[in-house]
């Protein structure tokens, strides 16, 4: 799916102080150097979705920063 700009792709209300505390404590658990946390807003609240061990679509990095981010 192609996006139309950068803001295209971040929009959305972001967590408040509870739910980020809430990702913060789930990530302080898990035994590694990245994991990505993904949360999905419902209208029941805030769910979990999935742990991606990457940072996004690797179609958005240039290659100079999919090298670097793969030689970490």
């Amino acid at each position: 799916m192609a996006l139309e700009s950068d803001e295209d792709y971040l929009d959305g209300p972001g967590g408040g102080a509870g739910e980020l505390e809430l990702v913060r404590a789930i990530s302080s658990e898990l035994p590694l150097l990245f994991m990505r946390i993904d949360m999905l807003r419902s209208h029941e609240g805030l769910d979990f979705g999935e742990f991606v061990p990457r940072p996004g679509p690797v179609s958005f990095f240039s290659a100079h920063w999919d090298r670097v981010m793969g030689e970490m």
